[in-house]
């Protein structure tokens, strides 16, 4: 009988062991950690893709291509990361609260502001291409950038 119990109990240890084990070996895949919700804004949820995606030329710019695996850059990217999420969650909740106000200017004056300031960043660059070339270097298209000028202008209505 106390053999029976001692086979019982080794069994269940091992079992234990085994699944712990069997947990720690499965990983995410690249895509499911883009998934990963880092921040729920009403019902808009931030997740890592959307940080990664706001924040990953401005950390290669300044530290390198290296940046997520130099150990002595790493609390620099980390607060970086950081004040790049709490961008995000200020933008949501002011893009929110645009809508819920009713304080979003009409579509043409948007489209105005942004054409502005468009053929503004343009006038900077004086030889054909080199619009085209801070773009990609910016990890940007020029309709991502308009994206990012329609926020800030409905952004600044809310703050006004």
């Amino acid at each position: 009988m106390k053999r029976i119990k001692k086979i019982i109990a080794a069994v269940a240890i091992l079992t234990i062991a085994v699944s712990v084990m069997g947990c720690k070996m499965i990983e995410k895949t690249p895509e499911a950690i883009q998934k990963t919700v880092l921040a729920t804004v009403g019902n808009e949820k931030i997740t890592k893709g959307d940080l990664d995606k706001q924040i990953a030329a401005q950390l290669k710019q300044q530290f390198g291509d290296d940046y997520a695996t130099n150990t002595k850059v790493q609390q620099q990217v980390k607060q970086a990361k950081q004040q790049g999420l709490n961008n995000l969650v200020t933008q949501s909740i002011l893009l929110q609260k645009a809508t819920e106000l009713n304080l979003k200017p009409s579509d043409d004056e948007i489209n105005s502001k942004v054409d502005e300031q468009i053929t503004q960043i343009k006038s900077q660059y004086t030889q054909e291409g080199q619009f085209e070339d801070a773009l990609k270097q910016a990890n940007l298209t020029e309709d991502q950038l308009k994206d990012e000028f329609k926020k800030q202008v409905i952004m600044n209505a809310v703050q006004e």
